[in-house]
């Protein structure tokens, strides 16, 4: 309060003197004060209301971001802070992007908060404050991962048949072969790069039944487009402070660089939308198996016969999520399988035999659905794979309609509360040796399922807004391990810079840094 009763003390006195030298450069000074106070009261400082609960400094977290700290760096601080080691709870307070929010850790409270849908909806605040951004205009716009109330439901009608409808597993099964042929057997593979490409092709089979061929040609024009924007997209200061996008755009010229490919990005996509459309019309999809048809012929199917209708600019967001969320998370999912593959021989061959023992061995397979249901440990794999390095890190907070308890802390009403994924996946006070990568705590009546609570959520799994592409990813990710592992044996280079541990970057979604892999062939 000393630099509100300054500043007001200051303006007080300016008022009587305003005609003056001296009174404007009162004025001057006393606005400096005042707006000094406003910083340090709305943004440094949580609101009234919610400090009684423990919070973090504003600026620890600003310069994790700014200096591009890793996750494990970030939640290593969060941990060993004074502020969580006080607090018996697992709930503290951060400023994030948007606003202060309330952060869960256990797993407890991560069910309590979301199984409730009506006392936690989803926040549409990021909505509003990302309006003209390039988040915003990606991803964050009416579709099934933002979309809230009424409108959600409106998505998840023509949405959830579609998804539950689609699993292509020849595509799964051409793309990935297609991506084993290709890689490098004389010298190690970066297979962040690798798995880049593999995941977007198979995207852009299942989304619209278009091959961007980018595991054929490295320069597509897709892949180019693809990752400028998301370089643009995933820059913190961009992202924590998005007053510079909407405002000072013009002085960025990379920003503006970034602005036109989506432009053109998107006009691609409603290119594709639109023949797509055209072909149903003309009844060229009618003697597809509903199984191998894309998902963006089932969307447009289900809106022409339901009573709900998707508008273009409702189909490309819809996409958008599908395209960048899902492709990113996928692609670094799989070079983190692969790394962890490499890195633990015993756990690979395991794996291996697995594949083996439900396939044969020796010459090349087509996994069918039925087929991925045999692979416990390869799923355990991928399950411990997304617990300790999950792409995506952070869940879209939801907000309290009421007052409420977590925990036995009082949250009031209008409260953002939300979670990030490393904090809950390697709880130290959940897990046991949570840094450890070890496939077998997902074993049917393992560690895993003798939690209480949601410690697992990396499709933010509670709730009827749970990933609605889960068990499609799942899939293809098993179809891709089970055909490499038969073909090729992993490890990790010499010089690798993973040695002592998985080297990742990023802030929304994490990607592994230069994982180079050596493959050997087995037949």
């Amino acid at each position: 309060m000393g630099i509100l009763t300054s500043a007001t003390s200051i303006l007080r006195n300016a008022v009587t003197t305003a005609r003056t030298p001296l009174g404007r450069h009162t004025i001057v000074v006393g606005s400096i004060s005042f707006a000094l106070y406003l910083v340090y009261e709305k943004i440094l400082q949580p609101p009234p209301s919610l400090r009684h609960i423990p919070h973090l400094n504003f600026f620890m977290l600003f310069k994790a971001l700014v200096m591009r700290k890793s996750v494990d760096q970030v939640l290593e601080e969060v941990y060993t802070s004074d502020v969580f080691q006080s607090n018996g709870t697992g709930i503290y307070l951060r400023r994030d992007n948007v606003c202060w929010s309330v952060r869960i850790t256990r797993p407890q409270d991560v069910k309590f908060v979301m199984t409730r849908r009506e006392l936690f909806p989803k926040s549409s605040g990021s909505k509003r404050t990302r309006k003209g951004t390039l988040s915003g205009r990606a991803f964050i716009a009416s579709n099934i991962l933002y979309a809230v109330g009424d409108e959600w439901k409106r998505h998840r009608k023509i949405v959830n048949p579609a998804f539950h409808q689609a699993m292509p597993m020849k595509v799964f099964a051409s793309v990935s072969q297609k991506a084993i042929d290709i890689i490098n057997l004389n010298a190690a593979t970066e297979v962040h790069d690798l798995s880049h490409r593999w995941a977007l092709d198979a995207m852009g089979k299942t989304i619209f039944d278009f091959n961007f061929d980018t595991l054929g040609d490295k320069q597509s024009e897709w892949i180019l487009r693809f990752e400028r924007i998301v370089e643009v997209v995933q820059n913190p200061v961009y992202f924590v402070m998005p007053f510079i996008e909407r405002h000072f755009k013009f002085m960025f010229p990379q920003l503006n660089k970034a602005h036109q490919e989506m432009t053109v990005y998107a006009n691609m996509i409603n290119d594709i939308v639109r023949r797509k459309r055209e072909a149903i019309m003309r009844g060229e999809t009618s003697n597809i198996p509903e199984h191998e048809k894309d998902l963006l012929t089932l969307m447009i199917e289900a809106s022409m016969k339901g009573q709900e209708y998707f508008s273009d600019e409702e189909f490309q967001a819809n996409i958008f999520v599908f395209f960048l969320v899902g492709h990113e998370a996928t692609s670094s999912t799989m070079a983190y399988i692969l790394y962890y593959l490499a890195a633990n021989q015993e756990i690979q061959q395991r794996a291996r035999e697995e594949a083996i023992h439900v396939f044969g061995d020796g010459y090349d397979i087509q996994p069918t659905f039925e087929d991925t249901k045999n692979l416990p440990y390869i799923t355990s794999i991928i399950k411990e794979t997304l617990r300790l390095s999950t792409p995506i890190t952070h869940l879209a907070d939801r907000i309290a309609t009421r007052d409420t308890e977590i925990a036995g802390t009082f949250i009031p009403k209008g409260t953002h509360v939300g979670l990030t994924f490393p904090e809950v996946h390697r709880n130290p006070e959940t897990w046991k040796d949570p840094d450890t990568f070890n496939p077998d705590r997902f074993a049917a009546g393992s560690e895993a399922d003798q939690l209480d609570g949601l410690p697992w959520t990396p499709f933010g799994n509670g709730g009827a807004r749970a990933c609605i592409g889960m068990k499609s990813t799942m899939t293809q990710k098993l179809v891709f391990l089970s055909m490499l592992l038969r073909k090729h044996k992993l490890s990790l280079p010499e010089d690798s810079i993973h040695k002592n541990g998985l080297v990742a970057e990023g802030y929304m979604v994490m990607r592994p840094k230069d994982i180079q892999i050596i493959f050997e062939k087995r037949y």
